[in-house]
């Protein structure tokens, strides 16, 4: 369906037509990983009996699997609402279903950012809760977690960005486009942190209460340094982080929008 139009009705009837054929696959994929996370905190609890040292690792793990959980289950999400695009059949049914483009991408993303993340941290702590009692049951220790902490948040928008280059892997590459998007995106990490590296060597080099680089020209001292002030550096680490959260998800999202466009041309 060719048009450039956002129809909301026909937007939520293609989520729950998307849901209704997926919804046992998305369902086995929540119990999998309630499953395993329970299983690894079972065993610890059978090979250790000390209260601190249980309450502090049931309490990292908690942690990993939070992270963990949300980007491992949000890929499931993300690589199912791409398998119309990985076949020329499949391509030419979904091409054809009377649902526009924009409106397809619309749904696309409800379903794997917000209505995933609603679904994620309500079901989060349920396991949260369930693996309390057990741990309360075995050694009489208290679990606390706190879903709501800035640290999670910061990890729901850097799943945000990832689910857009992947999602953007899928709409540009026809065959095993996760793994191609991902060795992409280890490349992509490795180059950044050499970057870092060699930012950080050679333009921070850090001293007692300064910054100094080479690349800003602000102050000079003896040295032939150039000083970097402290509220310049926490500048850079702001439009940084703006880029990153703000800007690099919605900028993926839009390249693939268009690189949908074309394929319905």
């Amino acid at each position: 369906m060719k048009n450039n139009y956002l129809n909301l009705q026909r937007s939520f009837l293609y989520t729950r037509q998307f849901l209704t054929r997926n919804y046992i696959t998305l369902l086995i994929g929540f119990v999998l990983a309630f499953l395993a996370g329970t299983f690894f905190v079972y065993m610890l609890l059978r090979n250790r009996s000390d209260a601190p040292f249980i309450k502090e690792t049931i309490q990292g793990m908690l942690q990993f699997f939070f992270g963990f959980g949300l980007f491992g289950l949000g890929f499931i999400f993300t690589s199912i609402t791409s398998n119309d695009y990985q076949s020329k059949n499949r391509k030419i049914w979904a091409l054809t279903l009377p649902v526009s483009i924009l409106e397809r991408m619309f749904s696309m993303l409800l379903i794997t950012t917000i209505c995933y993340v609603i679904i994620y941290i309500p079901t989060f702590y349920v396991f949260k809760t369930s693996i309390n009692a057990i741990v309360h049951s075995y050694s009489n220790v208290t679990i606390t977690f706190d879903l709501l902490t800035e640290k999670n948040f910061k990890l729901i928008g850097q799943y945000f960005v990832l689910q857009s280059i992947f999602l953007a892997g899928a709409a540009w590459f026809h065959k095993n486009s996760f793994i191609k998007t991902g060795l992409i995106v280890i490349v992509f990490i490795m180059i950044l942190f050499w970057i870092d590296y060699q930012f950080h060597k050679h333009v921070f080099a850090v001293y007692p209460d300064t910054h100094y680089s080479p690349v800003f020209e602000l102050f000079t001292n003896n040295n032939n340094t150039f000083q970097l002030p402290e509220n310049t550096f926490s500048t850079i680490q702001l439009l940084s982080q703006i880029f990153f959260y703000a800007l690099l998800a919605p900028l993926f999202w839009t390249i693939t929008y268009l690189r949908l466009k074309e394929e319905e041309v």
